[in-house]
C-alpha cells in the first residue's frame, strides 16, 4: 500500500470510528461528573506520562524502525519522503485507546494529539512521524463529531466569537507544524509533546 504522506489511512479510519462513540459519550457526560476532582485526578495522570516520556528515552522509536510482529495484520507503507515502514500492531489496543482518547478530548476540550502520539509510539510501536500524521487525520474525525455534539447539547451558545478569533491561528499553527515536524528529530517531537503534556496537567491541577 503506497501512500502519498504520512498517514497510515486504514489505522486513521479504524481509530476515528472506534474513538466516535468515546467523543460523543464524552460530551455527553460533562454534566454529570464533579469536573474539579476529574481534573485534579486526570492532570496528575498527565504529569506521570509527561515524566515516563521524559526519563524513558530508550523508549522512543527511530523514524525508520521497523516494527514487526507476525501475531498481528503486517502492512507496508511509504511515505511522502521516499522512507518505507513495515508496521504491525495490536488492533484491539488500538481501538481501546482511541475510545479514550475520543472521551478525553471531548470532555476536557483538549486536542488528544498529545495522549495519542506517545501512546502510538510507545504502545503500538508506531514510528513517530507516521503515528503524528494518523493522529491528525484521527482528531479531525473526533472533533467533527465532538463539535457537532457540543452544539447539540448548548454547550457554545457563548463562545462563537472566541471560535472565529482563535480558528484562523490554529489552522496557520497547524501547516506550520506540518511542515517542521518531518525536519526535526523523533526524540525532539517527544521530549516536546511531554513539555505540552506537564503544561496542560498543571492547569488541570491548578484551574
Amino acid at each position: 500500500m503506497k501512500l502519498g504522506f504520512d498517514n497510515d489511512y486504514k489505522s486513521a479510519i479504524i481509530f476515528s470510528i472506534a474513538g466516535a462513540p468515546g467523543t460523543l459519550l464524552g460530551a455527553y457526560a460533562i454534566g454529570f461528573f464533579p469536573r474539579q476532582q476529574f481534573n485534579i485526578l486526570f492532570g496528575g495522570l498527565l504529569g506521570l506520562v509527561s515524566l515516563y516520556l521524559l526519563l524513558n528515552p530508550k523508549k522512543l522509536k527511530p523514524v525508520d524502525h521497523l516494527i514487526v510482529n507476525s501475531k498481528y495484520p503486517i502492512r507496508t507503507l511509504v511515505d511522502s519522503s521516499g522512507h518505507q515502514y513495515t508496521i504491525s500492531y495490536n488492533q484491539t489496543i488500538g481501538i481501546l485507546l482511541s475510545i479514550g482518547v475520543g472521551f478525553v478530548s471531548s470532555f476536557l476540550g483538549i486536542g488528544g494529539g498529545i495522549i495519542h502520539v506517545p501512546a502510538m509510539v510507545n504502545i503500538l510501536d508506531f514510528p513517530v512521524h507516521i503515528a503524528i500524521a494518523t493522529s491528525h487525520s484521527i482528531l479531525a474525525v473526533m472533533s467533527a463529531i465532538g463539535t457537532g455534539e457540543h452544539i447539540i447539547a448548548g454547550h457554545l451558545n457563548h463562545s462563537w466569537s472566541r471560535i472565529l478569533l482563535l480558528a484562523p491561528g490554529v489552522i496557520l499553527g497547524a501547516q506550520l507544524g506540518a511542515y517542521l515536524s518531518p525536519k526535526m528529530k523523533d526524540t525532539w517531537i517527544i521530549k516536546g509533546l511531554a513539555f505540552a503534556l506537564m503544561m496542560v496537567a498543571l492547569r488541570f491541577i491548578f484551574s
